[in-house]
């Protein structure tokens, strides 16, 4: 808690401010006391990341959280991630990591890459990509593609998958419902352990879901 007294204004409207936020990597989370007044009283929740490289831990303000409830941990330890592709793209061929330009698409790379865990594409065009293989853009979404076309691309995508995932049991998917509607059971009925952590947030609230990390 940051007390300041009415001699020391300015401090009040830097540590009040969205720039203290962002230096101080803190979210604002409660001010107590009048803003003019002689005592105000700011709280502020703290970002901390764990010392191992797979666990990021969520900047989620404390105020949102029940008094027992732990503050949530995104584990990619021993994980193949696989990312959806997004529309906007670079006018060039690129590496599939680099290929995708949308904040969304973004955040999810840094994330998984931060980490250091294994990671692939999932691209409508060229389906199972790992993110250093070199590849052109293009216009084209399953959203567009009909049932029988989404099973076809599942089913390319799983005979590229499971050769990769032999020695792993986990797989994270941050990607949208067609891309993952034919690929979730297939893998569950092989014993392997599915997690899609944006699984019912619309797209705004998963992009404020990742740069809570």
């Amino acid at each position: 808690r940051v007390r300041s007294s009415a001699a020391s204004d300015v401090y009040k409207r830097q540590i009040g401010s969205s720039k203290f936020d962002d230096f101080a990597s803190v979210t604002r989370t409660g001010l107590k006391g009048p803003a003019n007044g002689a005592n105000v009283y700011f709280t502020f929740s703290l970002c901390t990341r764990s010392s191992t490289p797979a666990m990021v831990q969520c900047r989620t303000p404390i105020h949102s959280l029940a008094p027992s409830q732990p503050r949530k941990i995104l584990d990619l330890g021993g994980a193949v991630v696989l990312v959806s592709c997004v529309k906007s793209k670079l006018s060039h061929s690129a590496p599939a990591r680099a290929l995708y330009t949308s904040a969304w698409f973004r955040k999810a790379r840094d994330i998984v890459e931060a980490s250091g865990a294994r990671w692939f594409v999932l691209s409508s065009r060229y389906g199972l990509v790992a993110p250093g293989v070199e590849i052109a853009p293009y216009e084209y979404t399953l959203n567009t593609l009909g049932v029988a076309g989404r099973r076809d691309w599942a089913a390319h995508v799983l005979n590229k998958l499971l050769p990769e995932i032999a020695s792993e049991k986990r797989v994270v998917m941050f990607a949208g419902h067609r891309y993952r509607e034919f690929l979730v059971e297939p893998l569950r009925q092989r014993g392997i352990e599915v997690e899609v952590p944006m699984a019912n947030l619309t797209r705004g609230k998963q992009l404020a879901w990742l740069s809570e990390y």
